[in-house]
């Protein structure tokens, strides 16, 4: 995504955390042959909409997880735990 490219992937792990179907694009929640196939049918009959989708996808993980991004809300979570517990 990173890159700009669509993705077509399967809802498992940490993969519906940074992809967003509809948005950032296709999510498979019931991965089976025949709707991998149903979905790639309708990528390819709107395949004019792939750049704008890979662009949002792109700027979905830069905004996201830029790594010092990133690292800013990993501090600010690990800061908060640390207050919660009263070990800062």
């Amino acid at each position: 995504m990173s890159c700009g490219i669509p993705v077509l992937a399967t809802a498992v792990g940490g993969v519906p955390e940074i992809v967003e179907h509809g948005r950032t694009r296709w999510l498979l929640e019931r991965p089976s042959v025949e709707k991998l196939v149903l979905d790639l049918k309708g990528i390819w009959l709107h395949r004019e909409a792939l750049a704008p989708i890979g662009r949002a996808g792109r700027e979905s993980v830069l905004t996201r997880f830029y790594p010092k991004s990133y690292m800013n809300e990993l501090d600010a979570l690990y800061n908060n735990k640390l207050k919660v517990f009263n070990l800062k």
